[in-house]
């Protein structure tokens, strides 16, 4: 019955496209173009005798540091305009690949069919699912992630395997979904620390003490790299994971909401609350008809740990609501896995898996045309009227989510032999920081150029162009050579004889 247990995870991968390949054309926002510089500086480090500017690429990619490594597998030409649709579709495969996977996983623990594809209806359906799809932004790689790492609980207390090579698989398996989901958040290091020991000590009560010790070590070995990376630029990573979500920054992001506020706006606009509850519904049907309660702590245990997540996310500063995704992808698949089963079942096997993933790949193709680079091309147009021969500093004083800092960074990243003397920089974070405006404003007058938008040109935040008007009044005082020549939507601002 392979070929049943094949259809059942096609099925799983059509419900999981939607939301992971939208090829509709679209702008590059704040985050997406944050990625893609990143990703940029580290295919152009690849691919330079000694690697030069590695490290300095790196210490800069310390948020979702993933993000920056899924571009340089294609070549030299990723890290230029023209190969800028290609880690767009490194993301999409991965993506739908951890798809894949949770779905043969699910049908090798006998969970019914039924509730598999409901579990998979439920992305279908999720609306900020379908916000975020297409987006270079890890949300739904790292929700998957979750789901799958809760999914290896029942692997371990329902298919018990003491074996030497089985215990070492299993454990690489374990390290790969962790390091892999610790690259793309940082957030994702809670469900590390509170599935990871969980999936030792079942490990150890169904296939013994060795058993797991290999396990824990094998991990250990796959995730030792990360461990490395995170140890190195410890200071970065958690200043900017203080910053975003206690710190100046993160009051910015909170829109007024209440953390029951916050929980209220998530599962009204976005949480699928009908089928939740169908889901639990004929969970616990099927549990109380069919299953013997072996082990029940165990699987009830990821579903505690969601909970305690979307706790700690409305109740910290930060509340975008794309951290709920976890909790709201994940609860399904961990509601489901109270069915896993003792009986054996067949997966697809090699040969289907193969063909599902040509597929898979093929579906992921079309995102190499989703990022429109028109904002891009303005900030382009500005950096060509800069000095190319000397060192040049930028400041960017104006944001919104067309054209910010990240936008500039991009301009500069995708043709980076033209504009690698010039340093940019950006004030408009500045003030939210706690940095006194007259030591903003004295950053302004010292710098060689300043670059703002004439008007927004999308919705921002207030607080991005709050002091656009007082920045524009000081530059004019200086004597700052303008100059709106460039571009429609930018005016730049030089010092004298520069």
């Amino acid at each position: 019955m392979r070929w049943l247990s094949a259809l059942i995870v096609f099925a799983c991968l059509l419900l999981a496209w939607p939301v992971v390949v939208n090829p509709a054309l679209a702008p590059v926002g704040w985050d997406d173009a944050h990625y893609l510089h990143r990703a940029a500086c580290i295919t152009h480090a690849m691919f330079q005798p000694a690697l030069t500017g590695f490290d300095d690429c790196l210490s800069l990619a310390v948020k979702a540091p993933l993000m920056a490594w899924l571009s340089w597998p294609w070549g030299p030409q990723a890290g230029l305009e023209a190969g800028i649709g290609l880690p767009f579709v490194s993301l999409a495969v991965l993506t739908l690949a951890v798809a894949v996977l949770l779905a043969e996983l699910m049908v090798r623990l006998a969970i019914p069919r039924l509730l598999i594809v409901l579990a998979f209806a439920c992305l279908t359906l999720n609306p900020l699912l379908g916000v975020v799809a297409g987006g270079y932004e890890g949300d739904t790689l790292v929700s998957l992630l979750v789901a799958l790492l809760g999914m290896l609980v029942p692997l371990e207390l329902r298919r018990p395997n003491p074996g030497l090579w089985q215990s070492v698989g299993r454990g690489l398996a374990w390290g790969a979904v962790i390091a892999l989901g610790v690259m793309a958040k940082t957030s994702f290091g809670f469900f590390a620390a509170a599935l990871g020991p969980l999936l030792v000590v079942v490990r150890a009560s169904r296939s013994g003490p060795k058993a797991a010790a290999l396990a824990a070590l094998a991990a250990a070995v796959v995730m030792a790299p990360v461990v490395a990376y995170h140890l190195i630029y410890w200071d970065e990573i958690v200043g900017h994971v203080l910053l975003s979500a206690a710190g100046p920054l993160a009051k910015y992001t909170s829109y007024g909401l209440t953390p029951f506020g916050y929980l209220a706006a998530l599962f009204g606009r976005y949480g699928s609350v009908p089928m939740v509850l169908a889901l639990l519904a004929a969970v616990v049907g099927w549990r109380l008809g069919h299953q013997r309660p072996t082990g029940l702590w165990a699987l009830v245990w990821p579903v505690a740990v969601l909970v305690v997540y979307i706790g700690l996310t409305a109740a910290s500063e930060n509340h975008d609501m794309r951290y709920g995704l976890p909790f709201l992808v994940g609860l399904p698949f961990a509601l489901v896995a109270l069915t896993a089963s003792d009986e054996r079942r067949h997966g697809c096997g090699t040969r289907w898996l193969l063909g599902i993933g040509m597929v898979m790949i093929l579906l992921a193709v079309p995102m190499t045309g989703r990022p429109d680079l028109r904002y891009v091309h303005e900030a382009r147009a500005v950096l060509a009227t800069l000095p190319q021969d000397r060192p040049f500093t930028l400041l960017v004083a104006s944001d919104d989510s067309a054209i910010n800092f990240e936008t500039f960074r991009l301009a500069q990243q995708l043709e980076l032999k033209r504009f690698r003397q010039l340093h940019i920089d950006t004030v408009v974070y500045d003030e939210a920081l706690g940095h006194p405006m007259a030591e903003v404003l004295d950053r302004l007058g010292k710098a060689d150029g300043v670059v703002m938008l004439k008007a927004p040109i999308r919705k921002a935040p207030e607080w991005t162009n709050r002091n656009a008007d007082t920045f524009r009044a000081h530059l004019q005082s200086l004597n700052a050579v303008h100059s709106a020549d460039a571009s429609p939507l930018l005016e730049l601002f030089r010092r004298g004889g520069d």
